[in-house]
């Protein structure tokens, strides 16, 4: 279907009427496409002046480019980590972003008289960081969780399951091999029943390279309702010979230094 002489119009507006120009490209900044019509950035930065980021495309491949963005200026607030601000680009509903895309970055601020640059290319593996999943839920001994909402669906997602004790630190827990399947099989001869535990995942895309893996998603907490019977025998007879042993060694001391003493 042709495109309408209004559309003609605007794009040609869009030609006469470039992104403004900035200075050298912006340190610090880091920003994330979630293949899903939003970029994240994030900027590391000592100033406090108010401050918001704008994009522009200047390389569009197809007409639907040129539809605007939702809001394609953020501002970027303060987060609860010293001096890192924060905000997020919506793109329309009708923009597909191509492989080939190139977006400027602009970031200005109130107390600056002159805004900062920088090109970036939205699926470029290196920045692409798909949103958090939701948190996973277990049915037994299968820990499952929902796929993400992505525009593209020939892609290949791996996912990478995460699970320890309730008390205990992530970094003593299982980790699974990255993985396509969206569950993961938990092993009921290695869970013990009633015990607490925690999980969570993250998740990845695969465009020609691997992406950057998604921040975790929020933890599930469960009791088990399977696996080996608790060893509370075992447990308590472990509580008692230990001071035993103590009350042995100690007696034991006395009389090698009674004897001595002789």
């Amino acid at each position: 279907m042709s495109p309408s002489p209004l559309l003609l119009v605007l794009l040609l507006l869009l030609r006469l009427h470039p992104a403004p120009a900035c200075d050298s490209s912006i340190s610090n900044l880091s920003c994330f496409y979630n293949f899903n019509r939003s970029i994240r950035c994030e900027w590391t930065t000592n100033r406090t002046d108010a401050c918001s980021m704008q994009a522009h495309n200047i390389n569009p491949q197809n007409l639907s480019q040129f539809i605007p963005f939702n809001s394609n200026r953020c501002a970027l607030e303060a987060t609860d980590r010293p001096r890192l601000r924060r905000c997020t680009l919506h793109f329309h509903k009708k923009v597909w972003i191509l492989s080939t895309d190139v977006l400027s970055l602009n970031l200005s601020c109130v107390h600056v008289p002159r805004c900062l640059g920088t090109k970036y290319r939205p699926e470029h593996h290196s920045n692409i960081k798909l949103d958090a999943l939701d948190a996973p839920v277990v049915n037994g001994s299968r820990l499952s969780w929902k796929k993400p909402n992505i525009l593209k669906s020939l892609v290949i997602l791996q996912y990478q399951p995460q699970w320890t004790l309730q008390d205990r630190p992530w970094a003593d827990g299982w980790d699974r091999v990255p993985r396509e399947e969206h569950w993961a099989e938990l092993q009921a001869d290695s869970l013990v029943l009633g015990q607490k535990y925690r999980a969570r995942v993250r998740v990845r895309v695969y465009v020609n390279v691997l992406s950057t893996w998604s921040d975790w998603s929020p933890a599930l907490s469960w009791a088990s309702a399977v696996g080996q019977e608790p060893r509370r025998g075992s447990e308590e007879a472990g509580l008692w010979l230990w001071p035993l042993f103590g009350v042995v060694f100690v007696l034991g001391l006395l009389l090698v230094s009674f004897w001595r003493s002789r």
